[in-house]
């Protein structure tokens, strides 16, 4: 009988784990581009980002101005360990949590002034890659 009981508590537990893990692991700490504008998240470590927010160049395709925030962002705060750079505009680059980020930039070579910039407060120990 108490077996039936236990089973459900279980199950609501191991859900509120979860769903805590999933907030706690959340970008909450980044600046996001939003209708033009640079919007702050939390409190980023790094500075607002320098790039055009909402390119007109197409970059809002499929959330990619999002996640262009995302990896400007992540390049700001040093939280960047490779970056791979593609003549078609695609840029992916590696975190330090182990996660990826892909996204096309505005204009080809748009990252590497961003880590040009980065590099002084992140150090030079970042892999580049340019296809």
């Amino acid at each position: 009988m108490e077996k039936k009981r236990l089973a459900p508590a279980v199950i609501l537990i191991i859900a509120g784990i979860f769903a805590a893990w999933a907030y706690v692991s959340a970008p909450n700490d980044v600046w996001m581009c939003e209708d033009g504008q640079w919007v702050k998240y939390g409190d980023p470590t790094g500075a607002q980002p320098e790039t055009i927010c909402g390119s007109t160049s197409g970059t809002s395709v499929d959330g990619n101005d999002e996640r262009w925030a995302r990896i400007t962002a992540a390049i700001a705060d040093c939280r960047v360990v490779g970056i791979m750079q593609a003549h078609d505009l695609g840029v992916r680059v590696e975190l330090k949590d182990g996660s990826r980020e892909e996204a096309k930039e505005p204009a080809l070579g748009d990252v590497m002034e961003l880590w040009k910039r980065a590099k002084e407060k992140c150090g030079d120990d970042v892999i580049i890659a340019i296809e």
